[in-house]
């Protein structure tokens, strides 16, 4: 039997057919002699199909499992065990999170996983303590009970659940983030690749070790090597310090992994602190990090008329409420620190609702005049729009 022959392309396996059936061929000439008749419509061309089929459907095989050991190319459970050899885990499906207010008596202590349930009876709960500020209210982070793309509208998360004494109603002005399923192979592929630092000290190794965290939605990571505090858009961080910004994920979860990442002698600049035991020493250390002021944007959209079918209004606005999670085409998410454009927004309605022609977006932080001017945003805050600041017009 002649050598089997394979195709190498940057490390992917793959059967070259059309060699194997040369191959069979030349086997049966050389028995058979270099004038025989290898037609599909003689007997001996129909074997030699035959056996080109079963070499081919046996290679494909044998080049399904090689290609098991090539991290751009394995699936299922293949894909798992190469991404654990280097501390990448498949992300679980996902819980739909959603910002809501609570009011009730100032300095009322609201306990983590305290529940509340929306008009559709899906149960959100509290996904780190919160306090009820003097003016009696606080803004906080509820996530889903259940995993997945569990919806909750403007307006929808009302009735409350666990009794705390001194907290009195709940609403929520933003629709939810919904969350996912499973983490498929392909999207696992990717995030491996971007999460192979796993040594210490290293910004990377910081941003990897975070990105593995259940529900982080964004991170901003910035360093102060020298002896000065550095003042940058917004923030002072203080000298020697890691600075990191997160939204989303546990405060202790958070804690854990910058402190098992940053380097040795660093300090910390936030406005959480939680505390840290040693798992070698059983000493505790303060680690602090920064949660982002949510800053709410108006948008008004201008339209030429008569584009676009359907309810363009619903198109446009679920469009722009998609583009600051990443999901509208090839925009990135609007992340902590991310300046909001005008012209990044117009491109999402572009690419999510066909037919229509956007003739201006006009922008502004909530409440202030609106223009056509950049959003500047910074890295201790992170943009997120309304539905009901959204408003679309035809001109």
């Amino acid at each position: 039997m002649s050598m089997l022959n394979y195709v190498t392309d940057y490390g992917i396996i793959t059967v070259d057919v059309s060699q194997i059936k040369t191959d069979v061929e030349n086997e049966y000439k050389a028995v058979f002699g270099d004038d025989l008749d290898t037609s599909a419509a003689t007997p001996q061309g129909r074997l030699i199909e035959a056996e080109t089929a079963a070499r081919a459907n046996m290679l494909e095989v044998l080049a399904y499992i090689c290609n098991q050991i090539n991290p751009n190319e394995a699936t299922g459970q293949y894909l798992d065990s190469l991404c654990a050899l280097t501390g990448c885990v498949r992300n679980q499906a996902t819980r739909s999170s959603v910002i809501a207010t609570l009011t009730g008596v100032a300095g009322t202590i609201i306990p983590a996983n305290s529940e509340a349930t929306t008009i559709n009876g899906d149960v959100f709960y509290l996904e780190n303590e919160a306090t009820i500020g003097e003016d009696g209210t606080v803004d906080a982070r509820f996530l889903s009970q259940e995993t997945g793309p569990i919806p909750c509208g403007v307006g929808e998360l009302t009735s409350i659940n666990t009794d705390v004494l001194g907290w009195e109603t709940i609403n929520n002005s933003t629709a939810a983030n919904l969350g996912s399923e499973i983490e498929s192979d392909e999207a696992l592929r990717a995030r491996r690749r971007t999460t192979l630092y796993n040594g210490r000290s290293l910004s990377g190794d910081v941003i990897s070790a975070l990105s593995n965290i259940d529900n982080i939605e964004s991170v901003f990571l910035l360093v102060n090597n020298g002896t000065d505090p550095l003042i940058k858009r917004g923030v002072t961080i203080q000298p020697n310090t890691l600075y990191t910004c997160v939204l989303g994920g546990a405060n202790q979860e958070i804690a854990n992994a910058l402190y098992m990442r940053n380097s040795a002698g660093c300090g910390y600049t936030g406005n959480t602190t939680v505390q840290v035991t040693d798992p070698w020493s059983n000493v505790s250390y303060e680690v602090k990090f920064e949660r982002p002021t949510i800053k709410y944007i108006d948008v008004k959209v201008y339209l030429q008329k008569d584009t676009g079918t359907g309810d363009i209004t619903s198109a446009v606005t679920s469009a722009i409420m998609s583009y600051q999670y990443g999901k509208a085409g090839n925009l990135k998410q609007l992340d902590i620190g991310d300046t909001v454009s005008p012209f990044e927004i117009s491109s999402a309605i572009t690419q999510m609702v066909s037919g229509v022609f956007v003739k201006e977006v006009q922008i502004a932080f909530h409440g202030e005049q609106l223009q056509t001017q950049n959003l500047n945003i910074n890295i201790n805050e992170i943009a997120r729009f309304n539905e009901t600041d959204i408003k679309v017009r035809y001109e």
